[in-house]
């Protein structure tokens, strides 16, 4: 694992950023539609590792400033990637998630917009399971609608975890969740973490036939 050190200061009490820079190796997924989708391996921030569910919009603000003034966007790490706690812990009367009103109080998309304005891609997280592994709102039930939120808002990038997912079947859930994205207009790069926690080997296979890597593989690069 390389690691290598980039400090950025921000605000008036001038605290340090942690950036947590994750290289994602994936292969592109087989569809004619997104077949010009992922052909490099996709590299960028994700905000679990150092801050968990600790995020709001200052955060993405200054990692996306940061990314890009480090030269890391330069680089080839494009992707800013919110993980599990951007939610409320409630959908809305419509059945949609709900950015949570206190870390996000404008809202996403005006979030989104901005990481989008500096060049760099935005990823969101969910789960397959009725609930996210920090609690909040799961997928399950909603793929659809849920793949149409995500395409108004704009996001590249889902990471789709496998929390709460008792009675589930991996491949069942993955595959719906895969078709989701192709109902709408835009393109969305699927992170699948492997479902089958109990036949690893298993949960390899069955996520390589979707054309995409297991986030297990995952190397983390640390950058303070």
């Amino acid at each position: 694992m390389d690691t290598r050190s980039l400090k950025t200061e921000y605000n008036p009490n001038e605290h340090k950023i942690l950036l947590v820079i994750a290289l994602f190796f994936f292969v592109n997924v087989n569809s004619q539609k997104f077949q010009k989708l992922a052909l490099t391996p996709t590299m960028g921030w994700n905000s679990w590792n150092t801050f968990q569910t600790n995020i709001n919009k200052d955060l993405v603000k200054e990692t996306a400033d940061a990314m890009v003034s480090s030269g890391m966007k330069d680089a080839g790490y494009e992707y800013l990637v919110l993980d599990d706690g951007w939610m409320a812990m409630e959908r809305d009367s419509a059945g949609n998630p709900v950015p949570d009103p206190k870390k996000f109080p404008h809202g996403m998309k005006v979030l989104i917009d901005f990481v989008h304005s500096k060049g760099l891609k935005f990823g969101l997280y969910n789960c397959a399971g009725t609930k996210t592994c920090a609690g909040y709102p799961g997928t399950r039930g909603y793929e659809y609608q849920d793949a149409r939120f995500y395409a108004n808002l704009g996001i590249d990038y889902l990471k789709f975890d496998w929390c709460s997912s008792d009675g589930l079947n991996a491949k069942e859930s993955y595959t719906t969740m895969s078709k989701a994205p192709k109902k709408q207009e835009g393109r969305l790069f699927l992170d699948f973490v492997n479902g089958d926690r109990t036949n690893a080997g298993n949960g390899q296979k069955m996520l390589a036939s979707f054309g995409v890597q297991p986030a297990i593989s995952q190397l983390n690069l640390m950058v303070i």
